[in-house]
């Protein structure tokens, strides 16, 4: 059959979508897990991707498949031979070779799910005007360094503070509601996650966030009780929280995907990354494991797909404002044994 054409960007927000009109059946199995409200809400929602990486990929996949009401996946550099044979993109062939990485994308994200509305901007996010950028709920962002990280943190929560319209003041009840749905305002959170072989980052700056907290217990005769409680947690800056790493037990191993990924952004070496991150840490030196000797390779895609996977589920959580986020920092390593290895999730505090 003839592929579906992506649809062009417009600042234009998604239509409400009607419960009457819905395809239940291609969302029957999530509906009855987080139930029509939240999907109705994820069909206004707008996400922007930035970086069209083998973790994007996992995330848009995840997104798209949910029916998340627009994602515009967002890159400036063309596709190599390397991200199609080595990056964990699976949404790109040989034949993307040579082509802008975001437009490439499209053809089999399109066809997931013809609902959302999908579509590519071809500048770095690094580029976009504060217009763009108020056009959106989520930026989930990948492939930055860490210095463009922190001021894509900071431009977004100076955008959320300037603009009363942009940050999501109304407070949903502890019923999941809120006083106007679908349309409900919404605020420019950020995820800014980076992978590098099997190591992974990802850094959550979700605002002033409000969510429900739902809690299930046993009582006297052995019945579950539901209960459900309105809970507010304030995210710091990236840049004001980062040096507080230094203040943990094990800071060098929480260092060590940040040193992966800014070797692998700026072109650099392991010991140019090491003292970079050190200094944007406040450590005196960054320590890397043995298996790291040599040259360091892109995300592999088991990595890939276990960040993305998280990743889309707190896109999810945000939305549905429901369910306790990651707060603040998760660091994933798939190499090393228990206990130092697997997902942690640490809290920094400004």
């Amino acid at each position: 059959h003839t592929p579906r054409r992506p649809r062009a960007f417009s600042p234009r927000r998604p239509s409400p979508p009607r419960a009457s009109s819905m395809d239940t059946k291609r969302y029957d199995r999530q509906i009855r897990l987080w139930g029509m409200e939240t999907q109705m809400r994820m069909g206004t929602t707008r996400v922007l991707l930035c970086g069209a990486g083998g973790l994007t990929a996992e995330v848009a996949k995840n997104l798209v498949l949910s029916g998340v009401g627009e994602v515009v996946v967002q890159d400036a550099a063309k596709v190599t031979a390397d991200d199609v044979g080595m990056g964990g993109q699976f949404l790109l062939g040989e034949e993307s070779v040579g082509k802008n990485r975001a437009e490439a994308s499209l053809a089999f994200l399109t066809e997931l799910n013809p609902s959302v509305r999908i579509s590519a901007d071809t500048r770095s996010v690094l580029k976009a005007d504060d217009a763009f950028l108020r056009c959106f709920d989520i930026v989930v962002a990948t492939e930055l360094d860490l210095d463009d990280l922190c001021a894509l943190d900071e431009r977004l929560r100076r955008l959320r503070e300037a603009d009363p319209q942009a940050p999501a003041k109304k407070r949903r009840t502890a019923s999941g509601a809120d006083e106007n749905s679908a349309n409900a305002a919404r605020a420019m959170h950020l995820i800014g996650a980076n992978a590098a072989g099997l190591r992974a980052y990802a850094f959550f700056d979700l605002g002033d966030y409000h969510f429900v907290e739902t809690t299930k217990s046993r009582d006297e005769k052995g019945d579950v009780v539901t209960q459900k409680k309105e809970q507010h947690v304030v995210f710091p800056g990236m840049k004001e929280c980062l040096p507080k790493l230094s203040t943990l037990k094990e800071p060098v191993e929480l260092a060590t995907p940040l040193v992966l990924h800014r070797a692998i952004a700026k072109g650099i070496s392991l010991e140019e990354a090491k003292k970079g991150v050190a200094q944007l840490l406040g450590l005196e030196a960054v320590s890397l494991p043995a298996d790291l000797a040599g040259s360091v390779t892109p995300a592999l895609a088991p990595c890939a797909a276990i960040i993305g996977g998280i990743v889309g589920q707190e896109v999810i959580k945000i939305i549905s404002g429901n369910d306790v986020p990651v707060n603040n920092l998760l660091v994933l390593d798939c190499v090393a044994p228990a206990p130092g290895g697997g997902a942690r999730v640490v809290r920094l505090d400004a």
